[in-house]
């Protein structure tokens, strides 16, 4: 479940937020707030990241991230989207490793967990 501002954000004043326990993404300039995942969904994201990142890094094929990795997907207005488990290639991430921010790219895969009271719409656009 998530909560949307009317105000209009950048990833810079995104990433300036202070820390108060929730997830935030930006979609076009509107700042989502997202709820905190309960333990099963972030047991299934887990055991995903796992898997993936276990194959990923076996046979070298790039990074994979959690939730809390954000991926500026598009500027101006601004979508900043933070997917449950994200796989990068490795010529695609090589540029950014030491990068501290978000990523200005779109992950090559990414996998959400679908909690019974998201709705397919918010899903679908995520």
């Amino acid at each position: 479940m998530s909560h949307t501002t009317d105000e209009v954000t950048t990833a810079e004043q995104l990433a300036a937020l202070p820390d108060d326990g929730n997830r935030y993404e930006l979609v076009e300039g509107v700042l989502k707030i997202m709820s905190p995942a309960g333990f099963r969904h972030g047991r299934i994201a887990g055991k995903l990241l796992r898997r993936i990142g276990d194959y990923v890094e076996k046979h070298r094929l790039g990074e994979t991230s959690t939730a809390e990795t954000g991926f500026l997907i598009r500027q101006d207005p601004d979508s900043v989207r933070a997917p449950d488990v994200a796989f990068i290639a490795t010529d695609r991430v090589a540029p950014f490793v030491h990068h501290a921010g978000y990523l200005p790219l779109a992950p090559d895969l990414v996998a959400e967990v679908v909690s019974p009271g998201d709705r397919s719409s918010d899903v679908e656009s995520k």
